[in-house]
């Protein structure tokens, strides 16, 4: 597999992606609400924000990371027990993301997280696609090598001593590497809802 920056012809299997995991594993916890996310909705976000996504490519696009300003504002990766969801949240670490917000409900991401060394910060409720939901923000702290090396290139490899190189555009993981991260919660690693809106409400932030 390989994570890389997204370009322009990712966007459409991204936002087929993205669909399918609000269509299928959001539904239970945000009703009908869910459907309003669609392809269209998530094309035009994609474009939007494409020098801020990051897709994991293994036979087509399987997985997408958006982080903004060391948020991850989303994290999918689109099957269970493969590594991929570890892969891209190493990735994210290493990139700088140090927040990120998961429904309440959703145990399987904040067992996911929690695994990967993520702590608690905030516990509250808000307003999200018309409902109010209650929300968990997590934070991770920084290493000393990453207070150290402020500049992205040195925390990057700090991160990622003894594994994968992330230091180009691409990230080759090796699968055992991979494996050896948190175990994937495949659909369940949703991260960073507070950046979605839906086509009836204005988004936040």
């Amino acid at each position: 597999m390989i994570i890389r920056r997204a370009v322009a012809n990712d966007i459409a299997p991204a936002a087929a992606l993205m669909m399918r995991a609000y269509g299928t594993h959001f539904r239970p916890i945000i009703g009908d609400a869910a459907l309003d996310f669609d392809q269209t909705h998530f094309e035009a976000r994609f474009a939007r924000e494409l020098e801020a996504l990051t897709v994991l490519e293994a036979d087509g696009v399987r997985g997408v990371l958006l982080v903004k300003d060391g948020h991850i504002a989303m994290l999918f990766a689109a099957e269970t027990g493969q590594g991929h969801g570890a892969a891209l949240l190493a990735y994210a670490e290493a990139h700088g993301a140090r927040s990120l917000e998961v429904f309440a409900a959703n145990e399987g991401a904040r067992r996911f997280y929690e695994r990967a060394g993520w702590q608690v910060a905030d516990d509250y409720e808000r307003e999200f696609a018309g409902a109010q939901h209650r929300f968990l923000r997590y934070e991770k702290l920084m290493t000393p090598q990453q207070h150290a090396s402020p500049h992205p290139e040195e925390a990057r490899r700090a991160v990622s001593k003894g594994g994968p190189d992330v230091s180009g555009a691409s990230w080759n993981i090796l699968r055992d590497a991979a494996h050896a991260a948190p175990q994937d919660e495949g659909w369940r690693c949703g991260a960073g809802l507070q950046d979605e809106g839906s086509h009836r409400s204005k988004e936040t932030r």
